[in-house]
Formats: C-alpha cells, structure tokens, sequence
C-alpha cells in the first residue's frame, strides 16, 4: 500500500482477463522503433549502416540490422536476437493478427515482419567461411579489466567490456569510425541462435521459403562448427550451455539433422548437473556452486519443458516431470516463501561469497541473497528483470505441463514485482502503471514499452531503483531481455479468447 495524503490507498487498477494483452502490442511496437540499420520512422533515421570491422582479420562485415538491445547502441547476440523467440512464442500460442507494418512490403503479420527483421541480422552475423556466429557488435575494448574481473560472470557474458564504441557512426564504410565485430565463440551464441534459426523454420515456409531455407541451412553450418568442439570444450560443463544446447538438440531432431540417441545424451547432461538433494541445478559439472543467472536464470526448466512439450510420450518423460516437481516443492516453494511478494532470490550461495554483503540463511547449508552481490571484484550489480522474467517464462511453461496452479501464480507474481507490485510501487514499463524511472536510453530517448533493467540491491540486500533521474544503468537501463522473456511468458499466462462477461462492462 502507498501513503498519499497521510492516508493509506492503492493505486487505481482495472478487473479484467484482458488488461495484459496490450502489452504485446506496445512491446512489438518498442523493438520495432529499437531498429538498428536501414530504418526510418516519423523521429529517426537510419544508424549504423556501416557495422562493422572484424576483430580478427580486420575486414569489414556488413552487420548492420538488428535491434539496439539496450540503453545504447550495442548488439550481442546472447540476447539482442531473442524478441525473435518471443514474437514466435506469441503468434503460435495466441496469433493476434496486426498488419500495421504492411507497407514495409516484407508479411501481412507484424509479429513475423519484426522476427525476419531479427533472422535476417542473425544471418548476417555468421561466419562465411567457417559457419561460427560471432558474439557481438559494438561493445568496445576491456579497459576497464581490474584483477578478479572475467568475461563471463554470473552466466552473462560481455562483463568486461568498455564504453569505447558505443556511439553513432557516418553510416559511410570504410570511413574510419566503423566499429568491431567481436568473432571470437560464444557456444551460448550459438545454441541459442541456432534454437531460433529452427524454431523459425515452420513458420517462414508460410511467409519466405527463401528465408526459412537460409534458415535450416545456417543452422546446419552452426551444427558443424560446434558439435565437434564439445567433447574438450570446458564450456560445455556449464548447465547454461547444456540448457540451451538441449533446446537446439530438440529442433535438431525435428529437422532429423541428429539421431535421437544423440538428444538423449543432451538431455542427460542437463540431467547429470541437477542436485536432488538442492532442488535445483548447480553452474557445472563440479557442483560447488548452486546455479544463478542475470541471463538464463531458468533456462534449464524452460529446457526441460520444452523436451515435454515436443515430445509428450517420450520414456524420460516421467523422470523429467518428477525433477521439475522436485524443483517447484524443495527449492521454488522455500525461496518464493522469503519474501510477501512471492519473487524469486536471485539465488543460493554455499558460502558468502563476498565481504560487506549481506546473506541470508537458508536452510542448514545454503546462504541466498535476493539481489546480485554489491561488492564483487567484477563491479557489475545488474538489475534483476531478466531473473524474474526467466522465472516467469520457466513457471508459466512447467505449471502448465504439470497442471500446477500454485506454480502459474507464481508466474504471474514475478511479472506482478516489475509492473509495479513492489515496495517502491515503481513500474518498471515506460507510459504504464506508476512511479516509472527515468530509463537510461541515451541515444534514443524515453519510448512507452520500454521495459528498464529492473531493481538492483545494496550490501543489505534492500531493493534500489534510481527513481532521481540520475539514469543510474545498473536499474533503469532499457533491456530487450525482459521484455522478451514477458513475451514469453505471457504467450503461455494469457487466455487466447476473452469471453465477454470477464471484460469491463459486462451486464
């Protein structure tokens, strides 16, 4: 409750099946303006049309396209390709048909005009020569690397990258302010793009056969390029890469591209970093440490529910469902129970891992903190909406499956926390609810859809969220992570038809 006036009230809210609906259409419209390369709306030109040089051999790439995935001009493809997957997710699940991009003369479905314009970008970034799909666009050097700071940190990649090359260019090639391409592998890259590629197969064959051939043939190329790397790759151990390297195994299958015995061995790699005992996985093959994400947060049970939902009559099936049971009463239902908002911690620690943080016990062996340490020698507190949104996905997905009403609660709970059910009230969407931040966005400005990064917290483990406009990154920067995650999970959360008597109005 918010005190106004010295008397305690609530905010002004509407009762109806529909009232989240038109959040698809104000995210579509979002990353649409979020556009990189030759794109021109009433309020902005094109950018980046002369993306980019490659950090290997220096020879320019054209990789113009795309969406700008945050607050600035930068594009990494562990997570500035996923509105595809949410757009897909959305029209399979729901198909609202809107055809308010048709004169860009690309489909009569704006949800597949906007994915092709992510496909396309994903194309563009693969290696001619060797099939490897290259990290990033734009992220700038490591001068800001200090001892104890890595490139990867809490399954996020990126983390020591600089500010140097987030700026606009000419747009003129080979003029001398092109920025780099960073080609060096990411297996998350690629499983996770190479998911996509395939998941957008099916539905390309109705709106590009062109397309969707491109499509399973890039695939096929990322497949030789990383399936041979694996058996000495120590990225391999991380539950991460096993999670989404499962979810391109099933569409791998589906397009009989591998044997079924080979998916059996994705999924029992997932399955061997499981901790009965915990609920829940742990970061690797050496299970020293419970597993935590800003990216990926529960991708291993979004993993899993995908392998039930493509395959319904497989034997595993049974085991897989009595894991994520597990899961949802000796690990989600204890730490959704931390807190009155029903959110989940960010996650479990064997030890406190850092000095001057607090953590919180739980159970007899475990500490949890609900937000990302504030003193790690990474000095990166990130804003947790990608968790929640994950979360959101993952327990939507799994309590359908399992008919588990308490689990689609708790799905909705995690989305209820960044649209403002929070104890600062504070929506986390620009242009809806109450009390939004000024974003971080500094070159294209505050736009309704917009979803920031979310809450971070400080070594007591409080919520903070810059609420001053200081645009404080770290909590308000635009993010196309959450907002996809959303997407997600609201293709599952939301009824396909509204009857009329649970709309406003009805008599």
């Amino acid at each position: 409750m918010a005190a106004f006036s010295g008397v305690a009230c609530s905010f002004q809210f509407a009762v109806s099946d529909g009232i989240y609906h038109p959040l698809i259409r104000l995210f579509l419209n979002f990353v649409h303006d979020w556009r990189s390369g030759d794109f021109r709306n009433e309020w902005r030109g094109p950018g980046h049309l002369d993306d980019a040089i490659r950090s290997d051999n220096g020879r320019y790439h054209d990789a113009s396209g795309g969406w700008y995935d945050a607050g600035d001009t930068r594009k990494w493809m562990t997570m500035s390709t996923l509105p595809v997957l949410a757009f897909l997710d959305i029209h399979e699940r729901l198909n609202p048909r809107w055809n308010h991009f048709g004169d860009e003369n690309v489909t009569n479905n704006d949800l597949i005009t906007e994915a092709i314009w992510g496909i396309r970008f994903i194309l563009k970034m693969q290696d001619p020569e060797t099939g490897l799909l290259f990290e990033e666009v734009g992220a700038g050097g490591d001068a800001r690397k200090k001892p104890g700071m890595t490139w990867w940190y809490e399954n996020h990649s990126g983390c020591l990258a600089d500010n140097s090359q987030n700026h606009f260019t000419d747009n003129r090639i080979n003029s001398g302010d092109e920025r780099f391409i960073r080609t060096t592998y990411n297996p998350v890259v690629q499983y996770t793009n190479l998911y996509i590629l395939l998941r957008s197969y099916s539905t390309l064959q109705r709106y590009d056969t062109h397309l969707a051939e491109q499509c399973l043939e890039a695939s096929r190329r990322i497949w030789e390029y990383t399936h041979p790397k694996k058996p000495n790759d120590p990225l391999h151990d991380w539950t991460s890469v096993r999670a989404w390297r499962l979810m391109a195994g099933i569409e791998l299958l589906k397009h009989q591209i591998i044997t079924e015995v080979l998916l059996e061995e994705m999924l029992m790699d997932l399955i061997s970093n499981y901790d009965e005992k915990l609920g829940f996985w742990h970061m690797d093959t050496n299970k020293t440490d419970p597993y935590r994400g800003i990216l990926h947060s529960a991708q291993p049970l979004i993993a899993l529910g995908n392998f039930l939902e493509s395959f319904p009559d497989q034997n595993e099936n049974g085991r897989l469902r009595n894991i994520l049971e597990n899961t949802w009463k000796s690990y989600i239902i204890p730490m959704i129970s931390t807190n009155p908002f029903g959110i989940m911690p960010y996650g479990t620690f064997l030890t406190e891992k850092t000095k001057k943080d607090k953590y919180r016990q739980f159970g007899k062996d475990l500490f949890f903190r609900f937000y990302m340490p504030d003193h790690s020698p990474q000095n990166i507190n990130h804003g947790l909406g990608g968790h929640w949104t994950s979360w959101s996905h993952a327990l939507a997905l799994c309590g359908n499956l399992l008919k588990e009403p308490g689990m689609v609660t708790a799905a909705w709970g995690q989305l209820y926390w960044l649209l403002g059910g929070n104890e600062l009230n504070a929506c986390m969407v620009s242009g809806i609810g109450y009390n939004n931040p000024m974003p971080h966005s500094r070159f294209l400005g505050t736009r309704p859809g917009g979803f920031c990064v979310g809450p971070r917290g400080n070594g007591k483990d409080k919520m903070v969220v810059d609420l001053q406009a200081r645009a404080e990154w770290s909590s308000t920067e635009y993010w196309l992570t959450p907002l996809s995650n959303s997407l997600m999970a609201l293709a599952v959360l939301l009824p396909k038809e509204i009857k009329e008597k649970n709309k406003i109005g009805y008599v």
